[in-house]
């Protein structure tokens, strides 16, 4: 699961436990494990559809909204939406990444390098907009840069990408 920044002191802190996603098809599972770069590990408790109408200001507050109203303004007219329960795995974090191994996996993308001087020359811009950029469909590169976040290169925006200092680090090779 993807998390703006903005929302890292709320998982972090413990203060964000939900979120609510438009997705077409379940893209989490209970018990499943993300990690998010710069908080940790949440670890997937509950998955279950709920109309936008059920979901209370409590709940809106716990997904990191300042009301439910709020809340959905962001998820649109939507009929139904995945309502995700999660918590913040308490165990050791986990290791920064090996800036060498890091290298050595980008060696096998010959995509990267394009991907992260595109996002380091233009940091907050719309994913749609650095995907044609490069004359790619949004969905793929936005893989990619997933691919490049799991390695601890980018964080994502509200709006966009922006690299973490390893991948400033690295890109600075490009």
């Amino acid at each position: 699961m993807l998390f703006t920044a903005d929302a890292h002191p709320g998982l972090r802190s413990g203060a964000i436990t939900l979120t609510f996603r438009a997705w077409k098809r379940p893209q989490a599972k209970a018990g499943g494990r993300h990690r998010v770069a710069g908080v940790g590990t949440l670890v997937v408790d509950d998955v279950r559809t709920v109309a936008p109408a059920d979901i209370t200001d409590d709940e809106a507050r716990a997904a990191g909204a300042a009301d439910r109203a709020a809340l959905l303004a962001r998820l649109r007219d939507t009929e139904s939406v995945y309502r995700i329960a999660f918590h913040l795995d308490d165990g050791p974090p986990p290791p920064p990444p090996d800036e060498d191994d890091v290298r050595r996996r980008l060696a096998r993308l010959p995509w990267a390098p394009e991907v992260l001087r595109l996002i380091r020359d233009h940091p907050a811009t719309v994913s749609t907009t650095l995907a044609a950029a490069v004359g790619r469909e949004r969905m793929a590169f936005k893989a990619d840069v997933r691919r490049l976040k799991a390695l601890g290169l980018t964080e994502s925006l509200e709006v966009g990408y922006r690299l973490t200092p390893l991948g400033e680090r690295i890109a600075a090779d490009y």
